[in-house]
């Protein structure tokens, strides 16, 4: 019941939410409340099952590349605070973007330029070993057919277990970037 926009123009881009109505509309965008949102780009987002966490992509300073993943926990009053970088064992130098929390509220999935790949933006998943340390498993590239030569990204899952929708601009698709499909 709550959709997450990013609104780009607001200053680099911001991360805005719309929450479903009684009626089934939508209510208008507005900023996501407390500390999230900056003077810089904030992209993509992802939130866990329990609401409490959210995960996004940003290119605040401080960061430990072009744009790096953090978590942003609820406070009392309901704003997004407490934001913390995943530090390098998700970031790098380069660009980690798109980042999609599983079900399980454990499972990372995110894109980076940084990491060894097939090339482009390839697409990884890590495993939340402890989170009152910020550690996280070491990134495994999920590998051909998901990556390719070619930029992938946006993977989000689905209430299926090992279904997931993933956007991609390899070749043999109907545009510049597609969305595709994969299951176990």
């Amino acid at each position: 019941n709550t959709l997450f926009i990013y609104k780009d123009g607001v200053g680099e881009g911001d991360i805005f939410f719309s929450e479903r109505q009684p009626d089934g509309s939508w209510a208008i965008p507005k900023p996501l409340p407390g500390t999230i949102n900056s003077p810089y780009r904030e992209s993509s987002v992802s939130m866990t099952n329990d609401e409490s966490t959210i995960y996004f992509a940003s290119e605040r300073p401080g960061g430990l590349g072009i744009s790096d993943i953090y978590s942003a926990k609820k406070n009392s009053k309901g704003e997004w605070s407490i934001i913390i970088n995943l530090g390098p064992s998700i970031n790098t130098d380069y660009e980690e973007d798109s980042p999609y929390i599983d079900y399980d509220d454990k499972t990372l999935y995110f894109s980076s330029m940084g990491r060894k790949g097939m090339g482009g933006r390839d697409l990884f998943k890590a495993t939340l070993i402890d989170a009152e340390k910020n550690e996280w498993s070491l990134p495994e590239n999920l590998g051909y057919p998901v990556n390719t030569p070619d930029d992938d990204v946006f993977i989000t899952g689905t209430s299926t277990p090992n279904r997931f929708y993933f956007a991609s601009e390899r070749a043999g698709g109907f545009g510049y970037s597609d969305i595709y499909l994969v299951t176990d």
